[in-house]
């Protein structure tokens, strides 16, 4: 299987077509694995003198930053700054801790929120292991290997989909949902409430108005019948007299 080629293209995308056919599957499974043995391969030609050189940037190329942080993203770092890359390429924690670690975890399983911040970096043009080694070789070589690795795990997660997740990621995703119902159920019984307080309001309301309305209009009747009585009774006896 040529290596080279698969760089720009997603191999999951190809597995996700024909996941039927187990040769399809076979083949997509045995061409991340040369690409994560590929990218194991650059990263052992690395130097201690090339990891010198490429710490010794105080401001790096824009593209050795991308790499560098997509790398740390991988690693599991929280700070993605130059400052924490520095670190990481020294030859204590690269030759040490990083290379032999990423050496035995061929099959590393990669949480769904790094994948997401990968997708990025994965996805610029820029960022191809060819075009890297202009700049830099160690950082070309750490370009392979995010990109490897980013690889297998997205075909890990297509072939299975619950792969990582555990009980307690389950249990806090139960907690979550249950919480966000309760939520909203709270929300429309506030509403009910809300529209509740609101017609006794209007009814309180009415029956006041009523009331006020009785209060000024009873007096005015009678004044107005009163005076009404008067006047015809008066009229009357003029009539009588004349």
């Amino acid at each position: 299987v040529s290596t080279q080629s698969t760089w720009g293209e997603s191999i999951g995308d190809k597995f996700n077509e024909k996941a039927d056919m187990q040769s399809d599957r076979e083949e997509a499974i045995q061409a991340t694995m040369a690409l994560y043995l590929e990218s194991i391969q650059a990263l052992e030609t690395v130097t201690p003198e090339d990891m010198h050189i490429l710490r010794r940037y105080e401001l790096p190329p824009q593209i050795v930053q991308d790499v560098m942080e997509a790398t740390l993203i991988l690693n599991g770092e929280d700070d993605i700054s130059w400052e924490s890359a520095k670190v990481f390429l020294t030859d204590a924690y690269f030759f040490g801790f990083f290379l032999k670690r990423a050496k035995s975890n061929n099959r590393r399983t990669v949480e769904g929120d790094k994948l997401s911040k990968l997708q990025r970096y994965v996805q610029d043009s820029e960022l191809d292991p060819i075009n890297v080694a202009t700049v830099s070789i160690p950082a070309a070589a750490l370009c392979k290997w995010f990109r490897a690795s980013f690889e297998q795990a997205m075909l890990q997660k297509i072939m299975d989909p619950t792969e990582g997740i555990t009980i307690g990621m389950l249990k806090t995703q139960l907690f979550e949902l249950d919480r966000r119902t309760a939520d909203e159920q709270n929300a429309t019984q506030g509403v009910e409430q809300r529209l509740t307080a609101l017609q006794r309001e209007y009814e309180r309301r009415r029956d006041d108005l009523k009331s006020r309305y009785d209060q000024t209009m009873e007096p005015l009747q009678e004044t107005f019948f009163e005076a009404h009585y008067q006047f015809a009774f008066s009229g009357k006896w003029n009539t009588i007299h004349q």
